[in-house]
């Protein structure tokens, strides 16, 4: 709306679509800084980032927007013959990459959520018309790839990824070219690995691969697996299993019983997986596409979990890093979080910890529920 001349955005997060977008934005303690130069260091970056917050959150967008541009678009070539140099943001780190992408996108919402007669006024009807077009038409993810990362898809933050499919969802004409996006990123999957961003998730290479089926065959073999999976070590301490790697074929018929299950459950467990092998369960990890696509409609209409729900963070998770769960909240109506000091096989870990917290959550939920309706009869 305007206020005085100005234009705002709204700040506060939403469940509606158009609002779930502001729960990604950042906020920062600014002050004034000087104009970015030509060839701005990471830290030049920064101050300009602190400078364009500022004008974003004192409601000012066509300047929050032409400040923060230099530093997301490419630099222009001095002569024909130089090639053209990549946007200054493509060079920094992780996180002033991720904090600058944030504020560029947030700064677009802002823009597309004006009102016709506001846009005209801020910046005039065709440079609004044509930002608006950016957004909606989804033109704006390729211009991220292309100046950002060096048009590899796979090298994009997945923060701004996230940030990207939720403008998106909120403003695109249709939710195709969202989707499309979203399933050729999740499918670079090698590519995110071998940047080093998803190290931890190597293994899920190997699973699809077929090289466990074709090294896991045996009863024997079956045994190795599942003790190493779950965190067994040889003599010497070494794990037959990471998350970094895979199974550690190597390692088999050196590998020790788990810490985590008995003899008895070990031997139940290799005993049902030996029916049909390991090549049913693996296809999980090749079929994501597919889920992801189950998955989408739920999305597009912004469907949420209505009954209350418990999820319990293992903070020492190397596989399921904490991270990976932020913003989940955004999709349930009564969403309780907890964290446990453990790993992957937390549930194994730290049963009594975890049992006490889901006794607790329960009484509350459902007994303390169920009272209320007591008295109230």
């Amino acid at each position: 709306m305007s206020v005085n001349g100005s234009y705002t955005a709204t700040l506060s997060p939403g469940t509606s679509a158009p609002d779930a977008f502001h729960s990604h934005m950042l906020a920062s303690s600014v002050s004034s800084l000087p104009s970015p130069s030509p060839r701005p260091q990471s830290s030049q970056i920064s101050k300009t980032y602190k400078q364009a917050s500022t004008l974003f959150l004192t409601r000012r967008l066509p300047e929050a927007l032409s400040t923060i541009l230099p530093v997301i678009q490419p630099l222009p070539a001095f002569s024909d013959a130089e090639p053209v140099e990549p946007a200054p943001v493509a060079r920094a780190s992780r996180s002033t990459r991720i904090k600058v992408w944030t504020l560029y996108l947030t700064i677009l919402n802002a823009i597309v959520e004006l009102d016709p007669d506001e846009g005209k006024d801020a910046f005039g009807s065709q440079e609004w018309r044509a930002l608006c077009a950016k957004v909606r038409d989804g033109e704006i993810w390729e211009e991220v790839v292309r100046d950002g990362y060096h048009g590899v898809e796979g090298d994009v933050d997945c923060d701004v990824v996230i940030n990207l499919a939720t403008l998106l969802l909120a403003h695109a004409r249709t939710q195709m070219l969202n989707q499309q996006r979203l399933e050729s990123y999740l499918a670079a999957l090698e590519s995110l690995v071998n940047s080093g961003r998803l190290p931890t998730f190597r293994y899920q290479l190997q699973f699809i691969s077929g090289d466990v089926e074709a090294n896991v065959k045996t009863d024997d073999d079956i045994r190795q697996a599942l003790v190493s999976i779950y965190g067994g070590r040889t003599p010497d301490g070494q794990f037959g299993f990471s998350a970094e790697k895979g199974f550690k074929f190597d390692l088999f018929g050196q590998v020790g019983s788990s810490p985590h299950v008995s003899k008895e459950e070990e031997d139940h467990y290799v005993e049902n997986f030996a029916r049909n092998g390991l090549h049913g369960p693996l296809n999980w990890y090749r079929t994501r596409e597919l889920a992801f696509a189950d998955e989408q409609p739920f999305v597009e209409k912004g469907w949420r979990f209505e009954v209350p729900c418990f999820f319990a963070s293992a903070t020492k998770d190397m596989a399921l890093t904490p991270e990976m769960a932020k913003g989940m909240g955004a999709h349930f109506d009564d969403l309780t979080t907890r964290s446990v000091e453990a790993g992957h096989w937390a549930l194994w870990q730290k049963a009594d910890e975890i049992n006490g917290m889901l006794k607790a959550w329960f009484a509350e939920k459902i007994e303390g529920k169920a009272a209320g309706v007591k008295a109230a009869l």
